[in-house]
């Protein structure tokens, strides 16, 4: 009889057992994270750490786009992982879930990255920065040809026109080298290699046949939507004065960038170019001829009447404007 009886008080405690963590255990709280920064961060920057109530493990569910970002599963500090992801042109805005978890206790955290769109020409410029910087809307600004090289591999939708970049290299092929031109003329290479529809013009490389280390001045590039040879307006400010006793070689072209340009064209565009002194050009086989007139001029009367001869000039061009 006693034995039954303990029995069913021992049964009665059981089911009564208290929950000490309902009693003594906070549920775990997260909260969402949200920050605005500039595109281009550096690897491994920290962006800020996910708060909770209670310490907890955190694991990454989702991104959108994927891997941008790490975050660490001990702190919740999120870190920057991809950095070009981090491009306003191609994301504005990164999203991610994370997961805490504390005791088995599971709760989600959402991540939002916006990002501000700055002037990507000035971001990868490095030697001329300043310059660029301090410059007006308008304005070519002389440049470094690795600079010129890299705003051509890293700004998006980028199109050569005048020459592409096997016609440009004087060692490719050809006439084995550089020839001078005539003095004082505009020239447009007649090749195909045209600015598209709605894009901008900015930056532009060429060049000149340097005679004793001649300052070159009064250089313009020049622009026209009608036809190759007629209706050229001037692109831009006349280029900076450039040479004059530097070590000048002819595969080392002088580089500009163009601040600024915020008017998209309204058709196909042609480049062309006038130099107060000689242009250099080479014959490359297979391609077509030039048009060319003397002076500073917007139409160009005369087809070039020696075959495969081209001027050396190339420009760069975006339809996806990524600066100020």
């Amino acid at each position: 009889m006693v034995l039954l009886v303990c029995c069913a008080m021992y049964n009665c405690s059981n089911d009564h057992k208290p929950n000490f963590k309902d009693q003594n255990t906070p549920s775990l709280m997260v909260k969402d994270f949200s920050i605005t920064i500039n595109e281009h961060p550096l690897e491994n920057e920290l962006l800020g750490t996910i708060e909770t109530n209670i310490d907890a493990t955190f694991t990454v569910i989702s991104e959108n786009p994927e891997d941008a970002i790490h975050v660490d599963a001990a702190t919740g500090d999120i870190y920057i992982a991809d950095t070009s992801i981090f491009d306003y042109e191609i994301n504005n805005e990164i999203l991610a879930t994370v997961q805490a978890n504390t005791s088995g206790e599971y709760t989600e955290s959402t991540i939002s990255i916006k990002l501000n769109n700055i002037d990507d020409i000035a971001f990868y410029l490095t030697d001329s920065k300043d310059n660029y910087v301090n410059a007006e809307a308008g304005q070519w600004i002389e440049i470094t040809e690795e600079e010129y090289n890299f705003l051509a591999t890293k700004l998006h939708l980028v199109t050569k026109s005048g020459l592409d970049d096997f016609q440009f290299d004087i060692f490719a092929f050809g006439s084995g080298g550089i020839t001078p031109s005539y003095l004082g003329i505009t020239v447009a290479n007649d090749n195909g290699h045209t600015l598209p529809h709605g894009s901008y013009c900015f930056a532009f490389k060429y060049i000149p046949v340097d005679t004793a280390f001649e300052t070159h001045s009064e250089t313009r590039v020049k622009l026209s939507t009608n036809s190759v040879n007629s209706t050229y307006n001037n692109l831009g400010s006349v280029l900076p004065s450039h040479g004059g006793g530097e070590d000048f070689f002819f595969d080392n072209p002088y580089t500009f960038v163009l601040k600024g340009n915020t008017i998209p064209i309204n058709n196909t565009g042609y480049l062309a170019m006038y130099a107060k002194t000689f242009i250099g050009y080479k014959t490359v086989e297979g391609t077509t001829n030039y048009y060319t007139n003397f002076g500073d001029v917007s139409d160009l009367s005369t087809h070039g009447t020696i075959a495969s001869r081209v001027f050396m000039y190339q420009g760069l061009s975006t339809t996806q404007k990524q600066w100020d």
